[in-house]
């Protein structure tokens, strides 16, 4: 069955961003009610979830609006004719023959097009945030209804919070019951929190030393200062000529010599036998064969899937009327649905059984075979061959040699006194709370004079924690302490939960909280 309806549409300005313009009830006509901008073909036109039904046949039967052409501004049809008709967005007359009638004009005879008629309109789902321009009315009769969207996204928004708490629910069961794949990553339970800081207390101390001239301080007072040998160093002091034997090749000689080669002198007939198989008989052999056969049968209870008319639903289409209003067609289409049909069915049900057969089975024998080959006969020969050696003889040659001698290497040993800062006494403060962890307040006297080294703060965690070494193994519940930056120490309470990254055995990494 199809039913006609006609619907209220709106448009979007867009000049001004205003939204949900009415096509129908603007008390502007086509100009958006908030910067004036007239609306042109190029604008579209769609249907709302709060669009109205019009049944005022005024407004059904209303004429398409025309469209001007030299600035496609959208003009209502007042019922003038072709040649008196002047955009009222740009003044411009449609025809250029207007007789004594002023005003801009076209440039042609033509008449202006109609808007577009039958031309599929979209559908927003949800009206814009923005308040409608249904001539700025906001009465329920108008179609605003603020209480129902507010109503809408209150259950949205407690869905999305109901999602989010089951899902750190099941995030929180994972942490628990799964072991990271890194072994570096452990989960604690913090169980303690202790900071320290350490100043030492530096004395000014004057010391006699003694050390070779470059190691002397800059600002070190020399008190004596000696030559003295400090190691010794090779030197070179000439040159002598020795005379050295050696070998060198004088000439060569021809010698002769023999290898042993071997050669076939001939053959020889071999007897030899070879192991032969041979059918001497036959047996007869019971065996076994299996054989499958249909013992009975059985009744089996499926199920069918079956398609079926469920009922139907509405399909509509809206098209635009080139007049504000958009005709909606709709159409009741079947609906389907599928469902389960018992049947039942015969299923054959086989078995298998023995059956005894008998065969005929050949027997072999062996038997030895004598057969004849004839095998080479080799000897062996010296064969004479000859090669070049060569004669070395020897003669005495004179060589340079470098003389050397130890000489004592000398350099200035100093005895002198300089001032140095020593380590008198270390002050500590141990603590927990990060608000109290500063520096340590120290009284320092003037004489002997004294200082105060930098400030070191260590921050300790001390937390258990759980290793499973298997799905299936009960974990082991541990316990450690570690060295973990101040920063990183500040941002932790008591009993909390983390995830720390061990960068030595002694030191970690704050990775994430849980």
């Amino acid at each position: 069955m199809e039913t006609v309806e006609y619907v209220e549409l709106f448009w979007d300005c867009p000049h001004c961003g205003q939204l949900h313009i009415s096509a129908v009830f603007n008390s502007q006509g086509n100009r958006c009610p908030s910067c004036f901008y007239w609306r042109t073909e190029a604008v579209k036109l769609y249907e709302a979830s709060d669009s109205q039904l019009i049944t005022d046949p005024s407004l059904i039967n209303r004429p398409p609006f025309w469209v001007c052409k030299v600035c496609e501004a959208v003009n209502e049809d007042v019922g003038l004719s072709a040649e008196l008709l002047q955009c009222s967005n740009c003044n411009s007359y449609q025809i250029s023959a207007v007789g004594d009638i002023t005003g801009d004009s076209a440039a042609d005879q033509q008449a202006p097009s109609l808007s577009v008629i039958g031309e599929l309109v979209q559908r927003q789902s949800e009206p814009p945030t923005i308040a409608p321009s249904r001539s700025m009315d906001h009465s329920p009769s108008n179609g605003f209804n603020p209480s129902g969207n507010n109503s809408r996204l209150g259950w949205l928004t407690a869905g999305a919070l109901g999602l989010t708490v089951v899902s750190g629910v099941f995030w929180n069961s994972a942490v628990e019951s799964v072991g990271t794949k890194d072994p570096t990553l452990l989960k604690v339970q913090v169980t303690d929190l202790q900071w320290t800081v350490e100043v030492d207390v530096q004395t000014q101390k004057t010391s006699t030393r003694q050390g070779w001239d470059e190691s002397v301080p800059t600002n070190a007072t020399i008190l004596k200062s000696i030559r003295k040998q400090r190691g010794v160093s090779q030197k070179r002091q000439g040159v002598r000529t020795v005379m050295v034997s050696e070998q060198y090749q004088s000439g060569t000689r021809t010698e002769t010599y023999y290898e042993p080669e071997q050669y076939q002198s001939g053959t020889r007939t071999e007897i030899y036998t070879q192991p032969e198989q041979y059918q001497s008989g036959t047996r007869t052999e019971t065996y076994y064969d299996s054989e499958e056969y249909q013992s009975g049968t059985r009744t089996e209870t499926y199920y069918d899937s079956e398609r079926y008319q469920s009922g139907t639903k509405s399909e509509c289409k809206v098209t635009s009327q080139g007049n504000g209003l958009g005709k909606r067609v709709c159409h009741e289409i079947p609906v389907y649905s599928t469902r389960k049909i018992p049947r039942t069915r015969t299923i054959l049900i086989y078995s298998t059984r023995k059956i005894p057969r008998t065969r005929t089975v050949p027997i072999f024998s062996t038997r030895q075979v004598k057969h004849r080959r004839e095998v080479p006969v080799y000897s062996t020969r010296q064969v004479e061959h000859t090669r070049e050696v060569p004669i070395f003889s020897t003669r005495v040659v004179p060589v340079q040699k470098p003389i050397m001698a130890t000489v004592p290497v000398h350099d200035t040993w100093m005895t002198y006194r300089v001032k140095e800062w020593v380590p008198q006494q270390t002050h500590q403060r141990v603590g927990q709370d990060a608000a109290e962890r500063r520096s340590i307040d120290i009284n320092l006297v003037q004489l002997p004079p004294q200082r105060i080294s930098a400030t070191r703060a260590t921050c300790r965690l001390s937390g258990s924690y759980l290793v499973k070494n298997g799905w299936f193994q009960k974990p082991e519940a541990k316990s450690g302490a570690w060295n973990l930056p101040c920063e990183e120490y500040d941002r932790l309470k008591l009993g909390e939960r983390v995830q720390i990254r061990l960068t030595d055995a002694n030191s970690a990494q704050l990775a994430r909280s849980l």
